[in-house]
């Protein structure tokens, strides 16, 4: 059975990401990126085994140290559950999809958007749109920015773009503002305010576009 092969970082990078033009420092040392993007893994329906799942929770369970990656002792955990999570390919995702939508850790729903990257597939995107309204920020900018890769679309404008479909551009942090967390706070401040229209935004474009859109 083909599965995703695991890497020392994980193959999906989401240390930094692109929105309007500006660098958003999303969480510290988030994986390592490659060059290739994103890795292709083969669906498969055939479920996990009532043994293996212990296993699996285990490992999902230690996403939650995403929250503190900046630390060398949550860092190695994480990257290494990541990477078993990876390595057992796409038929774990309707475990990820449980955790993304009813997991209390946030810290573990970002990290299952990133293990969902190297082997989510085509019954990925619904619960990714639904992560648009998540409580903590930081999941709902990794699940739009997964969105954007995999369906080669986005809906937020780029900065200095008109608004679209009530969606203004997240604005871009002011010249000579060296904070770290300033891209952060602007994005939280954005989806507080228009987290709902982001989803329905998403999902009006997908209802539309479901039946021609390619997923590599």
């Amino acid at each position: 059975m083909p599965t995703a092969s695991p890497s020392h970082r994980s193959s999906v990078c989401f240390s930094g990401l692109l929105l309007g033009g500006a660098m958003l420092l999303v969480v510290g040392l988030l994986g390592g990126c490659g060059s290739d993007g994103r890795e292709v893994v083969f669906s498969t329906d055939t479920p996990p085994s009532a043994d293996d799942r212990p296993a699996i929770l285990a490992d999902i369970t230690r996403l939650a140290h995403a929250k503190k990656l900046s630390d060398p002792d949550h860092a190695a955990p994480y990257h290494q559950a990541v990477d078993a999570l990876i390595g057992r390919g796409a038929r774990i995702e309707p475990m990820l999809i449980e955790a993304l939508g009813g997991n209390d850790d946030w810290g573990v729903r970002l990290g299952v958007v990133e293990v969902l990257k190297a082997v989510g597939t085509r019954r990925s995107i619904e619960p990714l749109m639904g992560a648009l309204e998540d409580r903590q920020p930081l999941v709902a900018l990794n699940a739009d920015y997964l969105l954007r890769e995999m369906l080669k679309h986005s809906v937020i404008p780029a900065a200095g773009e008109a608004a679209r479909d009530d969606l203004p551009p997240v604005p871009q942090r002011p010249a000579g503002e060296l904070a770290l967390d300033a891209d952060e706070k602007l994005w939280a401040a954005w989806h507080r305010e228009h987290h709902a229209n982001l989803h329905r935004v998403w999902r009006t474009w997908w209802d539309a576009n479901r039946a021609t859109v390619k997923i590599d």
